[in-house]
Protein backbone atom coordinates (compact mmCIF):
# COMPACT_ATOMS: atom_id res chain seq x y z
CA UNK A 1 0.00 0.00 0.00
CA UNK A 2 1.43 3.08 -1.10
CA UNK A 3 -0.34 6.32 -0.39
CA UNK A 4 1.03 10.36 -0.33
CA UNK A 5 1.40 12.54 3.11
CA UNK A 6 1.34 16.85 3.05
CA UNK A 7 4.09 17.06 5.95
CA UNK A 8 3.20 20.82 6.60
CA UNK A 9 5.80 23.49 8.49
CA UNK A 10 4.10 26.26 8.65
CA UNK A 11 5.05 29.90 9.67
CA UNK A 12 2.60 30.69 12.45
CA UNK A 13 0.60 33.85 13.94
CA UNK A 14 1.69 34.53 17.36
CA UNK A 15 -1.06 34.52 20.05
CA UNK A 16 -3.30 37.06 19.87
CA UNK A 17 -3.58 36.60 15.99
CA UNK A 18 -3.31 32.86 15.39
CA UNK A 19 -7.01 32.60 14.18
CA UNK A 20 -5.25 33.52 11.45
CA UNK A 21 -3.52 30.47 11.01
CA UNK A 22 -6.91 28.25 10.37
CA UNK A 23 -7.12 30.08 6.67
CA UNK A 24 -3.53 29.32 5.87
CA UNK A 25 -4.20 25.67 7.43
CA UNK A 26 -7.35 25.58 4.80
CA UNK A 27 -5.33 27.24 1.58
CA UNK A 28 -2.42 24.12 2.64
CA UNK A 29 -4.92 21.72 2.83
CA UNK A 30 -6.35 22.39 -0.66
CA UNK A 31 -3.23 23.07 -2.16
CA UNK A 32 -2.19 19.55 -0.53
CA UNK A 33 -4.75 17.76 -2.38
CA UNK A 34 -4.17 19.42 -5.81
CA UNK A 35 -0.81 17.15 -5.20
CA UNK A 36 -3.22 13.93 -4.70
CA UNK A 37 -2.36 14.35 -0.96
CA UNK A 38 -4.37 11.61 1.48
CA UNK A 39 -2.92 12.84 4.80
CA UNK A 40 -1.85 15.94 6.05
CA UNK A 41 -0.02 16.78 8.74
CA UNK A 42 0.69 19.39 10.35
CA UNK A 43 2.34 20.23 13.79
CA UNK A 44 0.30 18.76 17.01
CA UNK A 45 -0.40 21.93 18.39
CA UNK A 46 -1.06 23.86 15.39
CA UNK A 47 -2.93 26.05 14.82
CA UNK A 48 -1.22 27.00 18.44
CA UNK A 49 2.39 28.52 18.83
CA UNK A 50 3.83 25.53 21.23
CA UNK A 51 6.92 24.05 19.83
CA UNK A 52 9.46 20.73 20.58
CA UNK A 53 12.93 21.47 21.96
CA UNK A 54 14.66 21.38 18.57
CA UNK A 55 17.99 19.34 19.16
CA UNK A 56 17.08 15.87 20.70
CA UNK A 57 13.53 15.90 18.70
CA UNK A 58 14.43 14.16 15.71
CA UNK A 59 16.13 11.41 17.65
CA UNK A 60 13.08 10.65 19.52
CA UNK A 61 10.99 10.75 16.26
CA UNK A 62 13.04 8.41 14.18
CA UNK A 63 13.40 6.31 17.58
CA UNK A 64 9.32 5.86 17.74
CA UNK A 65 9.71 4.70 14.24
CA UNK A 66 12.20 1.73 15.07
CA UNK A 67 10.67 0.61 18.33
CA UNK A 68 6.93 0.44 16.81
CA UNK A 69 8.14 -0.69 13.36
CA UNK A 70 5.94 2.40 12.09
CA UNK A 71 5.86 5.75 10.21
CA UNK A 72 6.21 8.42 11.95
CA UNK A 73 5.63 12.10 11.00
CA UNK A 74 6.62 14.74 12.31
CA UNK A 75 6.46 19.17 11.99
CA UNK A 76 6.67 21.95 14.02
CA UNK A 77 5.13 25.79 14.17
CA UNK A 78 7.60 28.28 12.96
CA UNK A 79 6.97 32.31 13.39
CA UNK A 80 9.27 33.46 10.86
CA UNK A 81 11.81 32.22 8.12
CA UNK A 82 15.02 32.92 10.50
CA UNK A 83 13.87 29.59 12.55
CA UNK A 84 14.57 26.20 11.88
CA UNK A 85 12.06 23.67 12.20
CA UNK A 86 12.02 20.03 12.24
CA UNK A 87 9.56 18.47 9.17
CA UNK A 88 10.48 14.59 9.14
CA UNK A 89 9.11 11.18 7.74
CA UNK A 90 10.83 8.31 9.62
CA UNK A 91 10.97 4.64 8.60
CA UNK A 92 12.27 2.26 11.23
CA UNK A 93 15.02 1.49 8.46
CA UNK A 94 15.53 5.56 7.19
CA UNK A 95 14.40 8.45 7.60
CA UNK A 96 12.38 9.24 3.89
CA UNK A 97 12.34 13.44 4.37
CA UNK A 98 13.88 15.89 6.50
CA UNK A 99 13.42 19.95 6.16
CA UNK A 100 13.94 22.88 8.61
CA UNK A 101 12.05 25.34 6.89
CA UNK A 102 8.83 26.16 6.24
CA UNK A 103 6.48 25.00 3.79
CA UNK A 104 4.65 21.83 2.47
CA UNK A 105 5.84 18.79 0.73
CA UNK A 106 4.12 15.91 -0.66
CA UNK A 107 5.97 12.55 0.48
CA UNK A 108 5.03 9.12 -1.17
CA UNK A 109 5.16 6.93 1.33
CA UNK A 110 4.69 2.71 1.49
CA UNK A 111 3.63 0.18 4.26
CA UNK A 112 4.96 -3.00 2.18
CA UNK A 113 8.60 -2.95 3.96
CA UNK A 114 6.67 -2.15 7.16
CA UNK A 115 4.46 -4.88 7.13
CA UNK A 116 7.82 -6.87 6.36
CA UNK A 117 9.52 -6.08 9.29
CA UNK A 118 6.34 -6.90 11.25
CA UNK A 119 5.98 -10.32 9.93
CA UNK A 120 9.10 -11.69 9.64
CA UNK A 121 11.30 -12.67 12.55
CA UNK A 122 15.09 -11.49 13.36
CA UNK A 123 17.53 -14.20 12.66
CA UNK A 124 21.48 -14.86 12.30
CA UNK A 125 22.56 -12.36 9.14
CA UNK A 126 19.27 -10.44 8.87
CA UNK A 127 21.16 -7.44 9.67
CA UNK A 128 22.72 -8.07 5.94
CA UNK A 129 18.53 -7.51 4.55
CA UNK A 130 17.12 -5.49 7.47
CA UNK A 131 18.68 -2.42 8.75
CA UNK A 132 15.96 -2.91 12.26
CA UNK A 133 15.14 -5.75 14.38
CA UNK A 134 12.14 -7.51 12.47
CA UNK A 135 9.29 -9.12 14.34
CA UNK A 136 9.41 -6.58 17.47
CA UNK A 137 5.43 -6.69 18.20
CA UNK A 138 5.75 -10.22 17.52
CA UNK A 139 6.26 -13.34 19.72
CA UNK A 140 9.91 -13.60 18.91
CA UNK A 141 10.49 -10.57 21.25
CA UNK A 142 7.43 -9.98 23.60
CA UNK A 143 6.49 -12.36 26.30
CA UNK A 144 2.65 -12.09 26.58
CA UNK A 145 2.88 -15.45 29.11
CA UNK A 146 4.10 -12.55 31.18
CA UNK A 147 2.06 -9.82 31.10
CA UNK A 148 -1.27 -11.91 32.72
CA UNK A 149 1.31 -11.92 35.99
CA UNK A 150 1.52 -8.85 35.62
CA UNK A 151 -1.53 -6.87 34.66
CA UNK A 152 -4.28 -9.44 34.70
CA UNK A 153 -6.99 -9.26 32.53
CA UNK A 154 -10.88 -9.82 33.15
CA UNK A 155 -12.00 -13.03 32.04
CA UNK A 156 -13.15 -13.40 28.81
CA UNK A 157 -16.63 -14.53 30.16
CA UNK A 158 -17.05 -11.80 32.02
CA UNK A 159 -16.66 -9.34 29.31
CA UNK A 160 -19.00 -11.93 27.21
Amino acid sequence: MTFRIAVVQPICDRPGTDAANIADATRAIARAADEGAQFVCFPETYPGPWRMPWATWRTLIWARAIENLAIVVTTQNLFDHSERGLAMVASPEEILFESTIAGTTVVDVSLERVRYLRATRDEVGSSEICAVKQGLLGPQWQRPELYDRIYPRPLREAAE
